[in-house]
């Protein structure tokens, strides 16, 4: 037999299945086969508990490819320096709307221009880091870029162990 029959399709074909039956699943072997209310709550506790294991471990933290791109907008609009880390998914801007000092701070450590590395230089940090590492320039605006790794919220240029 190829479907499978649930208990309440038995009943109404008039088929008398024991109490414990639920339903009657197909075999590799070529008979029906007969599954019980407690096999399938037994498969539903599994389940649930392999879910929540899945919910309660917390991943490994994922090192991903990116690259630091500092950029000066000579513009009026959003006129200034501008710092973005760009991965394969997506772009963290450093200081655009929000200023993210962790970050800014583990790029200045990282990458080290002749800067102090403090909230108050991240200005100075971004020009020194467009002379000493230069894109080529992209509509009249000085740039500089590193590839780099990027987990946690922490940059680093080379993996270490």
């Amino acid at each position: 037999m190829s479907a499978y029959m649930n208990r309440s399709a038995a009943e109404y074909w008039g088929l008398n299945w024991p109490k414990d039956i639920a339903v009657m699943e197909p075999s590799g072997r070529g008979g029906p086969c007969y599954v019980t209310w407690a096999e399938i709550l037994e498969r539903r506790r599994k389940w649930q508990a392999e879910r929540l294991a899945r919910k309660r471990t917390v991943p490994e933290p994922r090192v991903r490819p990116c690259y630091v791109w500092v950029f000066h907008n000579p513009s009026w609009l959003y006129q200034g320096w501008w710092c973005y880390v760009v991965t394969l998914r997506d772009r963290i801007a450093v200081n655009f709307r929000t200023f993210h000092s962790q970050l800014a701070m583990s790029l200045m450590a990282e990458i080290p221009v002749g800067v102090v590395p403090d909230r108050t230089n991240f200005r100075s940090w971004m020009e020194a880091f467009a002379d000493q590492y230069p894109r080529r320039t992209t509509h009249h605006r000085q740039a500089g870029t590193v590839l780099g790794w990027i987990q946690d919220g922490r940059i680093f240029t080379r993996l270490k162990p």
